[in-house]
């Protein structure tokens, strides 16, 4: 399940830079800016998701696979730390760290949302 959520995320990804874009370049018309916005509102839910089932996986416990693949999915809430290889070693101080990451990120998009 947790595989399925990177590589939806990842496809995700992909759709959010090609429908900026697309924006950027003046061809989008109002009715594909009404589809894009839906869009990149998915989008943004579905990292959301993510973002809650990765604070919940490390307060609560999950199996090491699935939090490798949460963690994994969720790079961005990492890519700056100076150790991020340490993040997808599972080491608990850098755990920690993403927790607290994970509640940020999980907070600032649920107020973008609103």
């Amino acid at each position: 399940r947790a595989a399925s959520a990177a590589a939806t995320a990842a496809a995700r990804q992909v759709q959010a830079a090609e429908l900026l874009a697309e924006q950027g370049e003046g061809r989008a018309s109002p009715a594909d800016i009404r589809s894009n916005q839906g869009k990149a509102r998915a989008f943004l839910e579905s990292e959301l998701g993510l973002a809650a089932r990765l604070r919940a996986a490390l307060k609560d416990g999950a199996a090491g696979g699935e939090l490798l693949e949460l963690v994994k999915a969720c790079d961005y809430m990492y890519a700056h730390f100076p150790d991020p290889e340490r993040v997808q070693a599972l080491e608990l101080d850098a755990l920690k760290r993403l927790a607290a990451e994970a509640s940020y990120w999980e907070g600032r998009i649920r107020s973008t949302l609103s």
